[in-house]
């Protein structure tokens, strides 16, 4: 087994990611687009939230987004209701500055 990669840099208006949702519910797997890069209000605390095109339900929050290389770019929030996702752009370095490297 090896790692995900986390991607560094949001992903572009346009672009298909991918989606599987949670194993135990058998969901087909997505391709999304994203359709905008913008503040969402139920995620003050992020100015780029990730918004796509993404048929989730609740308790897909968490869930991840990949591009097409299999690098994460967001985490699922708000399920069906927002279709939005957090980036990950600039995870890599602040769990860098936490764990030791080695």
């Amino acid at each position: 087994m090896r790692p995900v990669p986390i991607a560094d840099e949001l992903p572009a208006t346009g672009e298909t990611l991918y989606f599987a949702g949670r194993p135990e519910r058998r969901t087909p797997p997505q391709a999304i687009e994203v359709t905008k890069i913008a503040p969402c209000p139920s995620l003050p605390g992020v100015d780029k939230a990730i918004f796509t095109t993404l048929e989730a339900r609740p308790g897909d929050s968490g869930s991840p987004l990949v591009d097409e290389s299999g690098a994460l770019v967001g985490m699922v929030h708000g399920g069906a209701s927002c279709q939005i996702s957090t980036p990950t752009a600039g995870l890599r370095a602040a769990l860098e500055s936490l764990v030791p490297a080695g």
